[in-house]
């Protein structure tokens, strides 16, 4: 095999900048990694305390997960140099870093020369941090040198996206995932509405918020929902404050802050007891271990509402705690407020009469044109809290408790002509057979009414889940749960009526929305 010789070029001017930003990400490098810096990293498996390494050096380093995923580390504590802490890091595990470049180091079994790792192998460098991969070996004679791959990926929204991608492909049923990445970035008010970014998820809205999740275009009753596996009980309620019968779950109870990410399977898996026929959604609730230390925070914001002239509140709270590298604790909560007003005009049931004295018969006259105004106020609070114990890095046990509750008042007033009494038009306006406008005498009820709906809901669910690895390839999991829901309505409704001797309406301006008039009530 020959190859031609190979000709120079004069760089351009953006290749410049790149070589230039390239040299510059290795002499930080350089600085990073020949400057002490403090190290915390408990003993635990490789694979787990390298990103650690990383985060805290804020060098690179290439490794293998899968290889080194039950590999043990030993613990690294005290301000030390990277490639000091790294060498203590590896000791007695049978495999060594070697320093390609300054700040990169390539993780390869001890004894063997260093390598670029195999596929699905990891570089976490902090966010933003450039790499610059190692220039490929000179050909000799006829000889082509085969490089390994390797993937570099990053945190951050390139970080959400590649655990994204890696749940599905690792996956043995057709899933889809949003991680909590995702779910910050955009403003969904609860965890419905983040999974509808999923492809083939849907869902059923109540007053334009979602509440109800339907997978490949099926009812929402098909659809399984589970919180860490164990199955999550709920009152699905309309927004007239009805239940709606069957296995749906209704969604709003829980802001999507409340979680870490959620999985949706449209396959079936035999670790599914009671699959949904549509498919499976498993949320996730963040882990104490993936924080640090005593990480916590709060929000507060608020928003006007120029029609309803009010403001709707919104908190939240979390906290995070580790002990000993064995113990951890998580909790937080979300509390909402939310006023929602919405005006009534609209006429319905037209009912077909005769009127021999205007010469029409079969004339279909609008039975309830009627205006108003809906009013809701709904209040809601949801906390999660966890509980880890983590004795060795092969066995784990997590207890966990998640509870939503929504409380929802509606208050309807409506002003209407309702033409139950005698029927006596002294003028129409005919379109077809449809009188579009009509003008009514003496007898012509009208009718106020007003009604009170309020619900209160809760849903609540407490599990225990325990994980050991035995080896590699054998694993023993345990899950127990305890789910329970809770629905209260009150209803109080008040209609008054009154005859009258003139009313009118016309749809002739607005089709959908009537005007009304009257000699003794006013419909504006």
């Amino acid at each position: 095999m020959t190859s031609s010789p190979s000709h120079a070029a004069t760089p351009r001017p953006k290749s410049r900048l790149l070589l230039a930003a390239a040299l510059l990400g290795l002499a930080l490098g350089a600085i990073a990694g020949a400057q002490p810096v403090p190290f915390s990293i408990p003993a635990q498996p490789a694979a787990a305390a390298l990103p650690l390494f990383i985060k805290q050096s804020g060098t690179q380093v290439t490794f293998n997960r899968d290889e080194l995923a039950q590999v043990p580390a030993n613990a690294v504590t005290g301000t030390l140099e990277p490639e000091v802490a790294l060498s203590r890091l590896l000791a007695n595990t049978g495999y060594a870093a070697t320093a390609r470049q300054p700040g990169w180091f390539f993780i390869t079994p001890a004894g063997r020369s260093g390598t670029a790792p195999a596929p699905r192998g990891e570089a976490s460098p902090t966010e933003g941090k450039a790499t610059t991969p190692q220039a490929p070996a000179a050909r000799t004679g006829g000889e082509t040198i085969q490089l390994e791959a390797f993937t570099v990926a990053g945190l951050g929204v390139r970080g959400s996206l590649a655990k994204s991608l890696e749940l599905k492909r690792q996956s043995s049923t057709v899933l889809d995932a949003v991680s909590g990445e995702d779910i910050a970035v955009y403003p969904d008010t609860n965890i419905a509405e983040s999974l509808q970014r999923i492809s083939g998820v849907t869902v059923v809205r109540t007053n334009g918020e979602g509440e109800l999740v339907s997978i490949r275009g099926l009812s929402p009753q098909f659809t399984l929902v589970t919180a860490e596996g164990l199955i999550l009980s709920s009152t699905a309620i309309s927004d007239d404050g009805n239940i709606q019968n069957g296995r749906a779950i209704s969604l709003d109870l829980f802001p999507s802050q409340l979680f870490a990410g959620a999985t949706v399977a449209k396959t079936q898996s035999a670790e599914t007891m009671d699959g949904g026929l549509s498919g499976a959604v498993d949320l996730k609730l963040p882990q104490p271990f993936a924080y640090a230390p005593n990480t916590g925070s709060v929000s507060l914001q608020s928003t006007y509402n120029d029609l309803t002239k009010r403001w709707d509140p919104a908190g939240s709270f979390f906290w995070s705690g580790k002990w000993n590298g064995k113990f951890g604790a998580l909790v937080q909560g979300v509390v909402t407020r939310d006023f929602l007003y919405a005006g009534i005009a609209e006429g319905t049931r037209w009912t077909s009469f005769d009127f021999p004295a205007l010469q029409a018969t079969g004339v279909e006259v609008a039975q309830l044109p009627r205006v108003g105004e809906e009013i809701y106020d709904r209040t809601r609070r949801a906390i999660s809290t966890t509980l880890q114990f983590r004795p060795t890095d092969q066995f784990r046990a997590t207890v966990f408790g998640v509870f939503g509750e929504s409380a929802k008042e509606r208050s309807r007033v409506t002003l209407q002509g309702n033409l139950f009494g005698p029927v006596n038009p002294t003028a129409l306006v005919l379109e077809g057979n449809q009188a579009v406008a009509a003008t009514f005498g003496a007898g012509t009820q009208i009718r106020s009414g007003g009604d009170f709906n309020a619900v209160e809901s809760d849903a609540i669910l407490v599990g225990l889940t325990a994980d050991w690895q035995l080896q590699r390839d054998a694993r023993v999991s345990l899950k127990a749960s305890r789910s329970s829901a809770k629905f209260n309505r009150e209803v109080a409704a008040l209609v008054g009526q009154a005859t009258v001797n003139h009313f009118t309406y016309d749809f002739r301006a607005q089709p959908e929305y009537p005007a009304m008039a009257s000699n003794a009530l006013s419909f504006t």
